[in-house]
């Protein structure tokens, strides 16, 4: 694999910083949205952080365990194969209760990924190479 260049790094590191704010906001407009706010600790618990693994650069996406716990207790096969099963009979689907819809980080977090694709094949121009590498000179010179 090609290393990259100091210009190159800081690209992929800014893109990444950005696309976590961006990320985060997504998540806590759906919590709000959603309205899966009882408390404020799965809120106050969303945080991000861009690090460097090797020659890889890697957002991490932060929270609360019990946030991913809410979405996918959704979609547990048990209660769906009950459903279905009870769904054969028409009067008792008729008066059932609709589930609240609880997916505040699968539908963000992936459905963000092509955002993040393009910014990453589509900013990288001769503007943003000449800004990156005045802020390498800046760096170096203080």
């Amino acid at each position: 694999m090609k290393e990259l260049s100091e210009v190159e790094k800081l690209f992929v590191m800014e893109v990444l910083d950005t696309h976590g704010e961006y990320i985060m906001d997504l998540l806590s407009g759906s919590i709000e949205d959603l309205n899966l706010r009882i408390t404020d600790e799965l809120l106050n618990s969303l945080n991000y952080k861009v690090e460097q693994r090797g020659s890889d650069y890697v957002l991490s996406v932060i929270f609360l365990s019990y946030g991913r716990a809410i979405e996918i207790a959704l979609f547990k096969s048990k209660r769906l194969r009950r459903e279905t099963k009870a769904g054969k009979n028409e009067a008792k689907r008729l008066r059932r209760a609709q589930h609240k819809d609880t997916r505040f980080y699968a539908k963000n977090v992936y459905g963000s990924i092509n955002r993040l694709l393009g910014r990453m094949s589509s900013e990288y121009g001769d503007a943003e190479i000449a800004r990156l590498k005045g802020i390498l000179e800046n760096r170096m010179n203080p």
